[in-house]
Parts: structure tokens; sequence; C-alpha cells
């Protein structure tokens, strides 16, 4: 519930690309998202994420291509901002999510063959995405 800044349908293009992130609200201790990237020669990407609240923390869940999932911990949470590491990883091993106005920037970081590597994608708000209201039963 602390991350619902998090929810919304979030967009890129440029550069011959159009790169998406899409988060539910929060519901049940979990929020789903998706992330697709589509090049301008037809080449796409699609990862399933999910952030679930579990009894010992709350776990990021990312599975590229819907293969096998990776778990990050949180470990930062903040207004508007949420890391979450996983030190055993290959690469990345820290995932952070950073919200400025209707801008989301995420950045990936960790070690590659010993040297600090990174990459980042901003995207715009293109829809705000909240709860569905449930009326009460009459």
């Amino acid at each position: 519930e602390s991350l619902a800044w998090l929810a919304g349908h979030w967009t890129r293009a440029g550069q011959g690309a159009t790169l998406e992130e899409l988060w539910l609200p929060a519901n049940a201790g979990i929020m789903l998202g998706v992330n697709r990237s589509v090049t301008a020669d037809g080449k796409r990407a699609f990862e399933q994420l999910q952030i679930e609240e579990r009894a010992d923390g709350v776990y990021y869940l990312a599975a590229p291509g819907g293969g096998t999932a990776t778990e990050f911990k949180l470990v930062v949470s903040e207004p508007r901002r949420a890391v979450f590491e996983n030190a055993a990883h290959d690469f990345p091993q820290r995932i952070e999510y950073q919200r400025a106005n209707d801008s989301l920037t995420a950045r990936v970081s960790g070690m590659v063959d010993g040297k600090a590597a990174a990459l980042s994608w901003t995207w715009r708000l293109q829809q705000r995405l909240r709860a569905p209201y449930l009326a009460p039963e009459q």
C-alpha cells in the first residue's frame, strides 16, 4: 500500500522504440506489473513483474520473458522512492524506482565482471490507475 504511487500506465517513446511499464494498484498485499519494449524494426521484449507483501517483508519479483522470477527484497521505502536488493543475483543486484510528478524512473545496478554497471529508464504517466471502488451491498 505504501507503493501506491507506482500504480499507473507509464510510457516512453524515442530512438525508434516504445517502452511501457504498467502497474496495477495494490490489492490484498500484491501489485502486478508488466514491462514491454518494442523497437521500430519489430524486436520486442517483456517482463512480468509483481510486488508482494510477505511475513518477512516486501518483495519485487521480475520474470523476464515470462521465465523464472528473481526476487528482490525491499530495503528502502520512502515517499515516491523504493529500493529492492538481491546481492546473490548476477545482474542487477539492485532495482530502484523513483517518482517525480508525472515521471517514473527505474534504475538497475550492480556488478558485472567485477565492474559497477547501471541502466536507467524514465517514463511519463499516461494514465493513473486506482483500486476499483466497491459499493457496499444493499
